[in-house]
């Protein structure tokens, strides 16, 4: 195939709605693609009491991207499947295993897929449609649309790919008049807004570079639920007891199957996996983000609050601007309209748990997996791939003739939020039928002013004392495991160090999904 034909392949594939990939509809955690069919159309321009929108501000993650080259599961995977040459099915649909290998490249490593370019362009053009006067009347113009995202490739793409989509057709670039826009970007240790997690140095120690933090996750690894799943996929395979996978693997080809199915459509691994057993590793998936990034601790999403804090100021500032309200007998100068942010599943989840949506009653553990079936923390429901969260501020008419701009001006405020572009209630605040919150309100839900990550990530010699007991399971950790049976050779002491390793791999710096195998 001649390179102009593959460019002309590829620009005819582009011009597909997000149809033109169909997608398996198995839960794969932060894994799964951005669920576009569930996107509402109705018109955002006014709220139920004839208020106009004056502003939004969207926070987006980035779109479905491709594995990290240095991604340990896939590395595993390589390594390991060969030796079992000898013992996996050469006929039917698990045939495949016997010579898989990554059909990812190192240089694609983290990248933006295509599938990712098209999530964040078709996005940008249904906000248009659904804003059509406050987005859709104006020349682009950094002073009226604010584009911020993180120094990561792939999330300046996904910004780059939305300001496509919005302003498609009316720059004086080439034939297709594309029109350039500026993205701002702060370096990745020193992003306040969307990477507040690399900035706290009391997060990496009680959390991110803590194994105690990720107990319930170590737990539930080593439990019955994950042994049922490698025993189902052993026997399935015919494996012989000497050449068992450990429960790891399976968790390693579980987002194998995730990144094939969603960047090539390929769902060969589902033949593996029975429903229950999907259902159990996306719980051993959403419980590593509960406790990475969610409520498994508070420091994980009260750091957060930087990000709402310049939100809400940002409402703020532009309820001033919009009444004409002076600062220090000088006028404010003109706010943007728009303010579009593209960043991580770590950057979007704390601020979801913040706001408080997706919290369970009861704390989600290694031993309530029956009771969290129907459990509200799910990473496929909070951060998707191109996940998003919005905030719309509209303006309500006041009766009585023009705003006085020395008055308490925030009651004529109200604020919608969206969730991957439906609307849903902010918790705590139901001011209007139209799930509406008064500005007021809604300032008074999040008292984010004085947010210092300074004051709040001073670190500390104190351990995290959510688990009293969790330096004394991993110490008694291989006891615990022999006592249950579980296949560990008593003599092949190499056998246990590998299964050890690879549980702990699950949560360490090579499992992080937002370093180098970026959420």
């Amino acid at each position: 195939m001649t390179l102009g034909v593959r460019c002309t392949l590829c620009l005819l594939i582009l011009t597909y709605e997000l149809s033109w990939l169909p997608y398996v509809k198995s839960k794969f955690s932060t894994k799964d693609v951005y669920p576009s069919s569930l996107a509402s159309t109705s018109s955002l321009e006014l709220n139920d009491d004839n208020c106009v929108a004056v502003r939004i501000d969207l926070t987006a993650r980035h779109g479905t991207r491709f594995p990290s080259s240095s991604s340990e599961d896939f590395q595993a995977l390589e390594r390991k499947l060969p030796t079992l040459r000898a013992f996996l099915p050469t006929t039917g649909p698990l045939s495949f295993l016997a010579t898989w290998t990554s059909p990812f490249t190192v240089s694609e490593g983290g990248q933006l897929a295509a599938r990712g370019q098209q999530e964040h362009y078709h996005m940008a053009k249904r906000f248009l449609r659904r804003l059509p006067v406050l987005i859709g009347t104006e020349y682009y113009s950094p002073v009226n649309f604010t584009f911020m995202s993180t120094a990561k490739p792939r999330c300046l793409q996904s910004a780059s790919s939305f300001g496509f989509g919005l302003f498609e057709g009316s720059g004086i670039l080439g034939k297709s008049h594309y029109q350039p826009t500026a993205i701002n970007s702060k370096d990745l240790e020193h992003d306040p807004l969307l990477r507040f997690f690399d900035m706290c140095p009391l997060y990496k120690q009680q959390v991110k570079k803590n194994p105690q933090a990720f107990i319930e996750v170590q737990r539930f690894m080593d439990g019955p639920e994950m042994e049922r799943v490698a025993q189902h996929v052993n026997t399935l395979l015919g494996l012989p007891v000497q050449h068992h996978l450990l429960p790891s693997d399976m968790v390693a080809m579980y987002k194998a199957y995730a990144f094939e199915a969603a960047v090539l459509n390929l769902t060969r691994f589902s033949a593996l996996f029975t429903s229950d057993d999907s259902e159990v590793l996306e719980y051993a998936l959403d419980l590593n983000k509960y406790y990475k990034n969610g409520y498994g601790h508070q420091i994980n999403w009260k750091i957060s609050c930087t990000l709402m804090d310049d939100i809400l100021d940002s409402m703020e500032d532009t309820i001033k601007a919009a009444v004409g309200r002076l600062d220090d007998g000088r006028p404010r100068k003109p706010e943007p309209r728009t303010v579009f942010r593209f960043g991580h599943a770590e950057t979007l989840i704390p601020l979801l748990c913040y706001m408080g949506l997706f919290h369970d009653a009861e704390p989600l553990r290694a031993d309530n997996f029956e009771r969290h079936r129907r459990r509200l923390f799910r990473g496929a429901d909070m951060a998707p791939f191109a996940g998003n969260v919005a905030f719309v501020l509209y303006q309500c008419p006041q009766s009585g003739g023009a705003v006085d701009p020395n008055s308490d001006v925030f009651p004529l405020f109200s604020v919608k939020l969206l969730l991957h572009e439906r609307e849903v209630p902010i918790p705590g605040c139901m001011s209007a039928p139209d799930g509406s919150c008064r500005f007021d309100r809604l300032r008074a839900l999040f008292p984010t002013k004085g947010c210092s990550l300074k004051n709040m990530c001073r670190t500390s010699r104190q351990n995290l004392n959510d688990h009293h007991d969790s330096r004394n399971y991993f110490e008694d950790r291989e006891a615990i495991l022999t006592e249950r049976g579980q296949r560990f050779d008593q003599g092949d002491d190499h056998m246990r160090r590998r299964a050890h390793k690879k549980s702990r791999a699950y949560y360490d710096d090579d499992y992080d999904d937002d370093d180098d195998d970026d959420d």
